[in-house]
């Protein structure tokens, strides 16, 4: 559901696993990323008949709506743009899907959040769960990774962030830095807590004028005061997806 920034790489990551299957792409609009689906040879869905419509006057043909989709497949992944994900809860219960959604939702929208390297065998069996945001993603592999080895006593993270993505300029901020929430902690924290309950982390972020990245500084106190620099690196070097 959705083929944005985040459902696009999804698409091309299911697409290249042998033992899934991608049996459809769901779009709103009949945009350059709607070809681009059907030019990667995925099957495209509208979300309803209003949304077929769009689509036929585009001379974009789909296989379907979403709700046919759905009566196909045993899993949805909602990329839908964040709070969208709610709207479309209520869809998937009907037909009794399960959902990975993502985490521009609340964290209530879904039985439990999920990293693959912090608490998999929680979310094994759900029905539903929300990977978190990227940002809350990779506080989490790296303070989990030094929690577990060397026990992490607080943190005090900043998230410098990109204003936009790529093909968003519109939303972007321009010659200026932007204290973005403005409450602290940011959302980071708690989001972070709902993979991590334990850790106590305090998260602030702003916004910078590009679009390539994301930065964090962490100051980490950690309750063995012995620990040298050479056993933290040592040990995130042997941490999965953190290079």
């Amino acid at each position: 559901m959705g083929y944005g920034v985040i459902g696009r790489r999804v698409a091309d990551a299911i697409s290249a696993q042998p033992d899934m299957d991608l049996i459809g792409v769901v779009k709103k609009k009949p945009d350059y990323k709607a070809k681009l689906a059907i030019s990667k040879g995925f099957s495209l869905y509208s979300i309803d008949s209003e949304s077929k419509k769009t689509f036929a006057e585009s001379n974009i043909q789909v296989s379907g709506e979403l709700k046919d989709l759905l009566n196909k497949i045993d899993v949805v992944v909602d990329a839908a743009p964040s709070k969208v994900g709610a709207t479309n809860r209520k869809v998937y219960e009907n037909f009794g899907i399960k959902v990975i959604y993502q985490g521009g939702e609340s964290s209530e929208i879904a039985e439990d959040s999920f990293v693959a390297q912090c608490n998999y065998e929680k979310a094994e069996g759900k029905r539903s769960i929300r990977v978190v945001s990227c940002n809350t993603t990779g506080l989490c592999r790296i303070l989990n990774s030094i929690d577990m080895n060397f026990g992490v006593e607080r943190v005090r993270a900043m998230i410098i962030r990109r204003a936009s993505d790529p093909d968003e300029p519109g939303k972007g901020i321009i010659d200026a830095v932007s204290v973005d929430p403005i409450n602290i902690p940011s959302h980071h924290g708690p989001d972070v807590n709902t993979i991590l309950p334990n850790l106590r982390i305090i998260t602030t972020a702003i916004k910078i004028p590009t679009t390539h990245l994301h930065l964090h500084t962490l100051i980490i106190s950690l309750k063995n005061g012995a620990t040298t620099a050479e056993q933290i690196i040592d040990k995130l070097n042997n941490t999965t997806r953190i290079s």
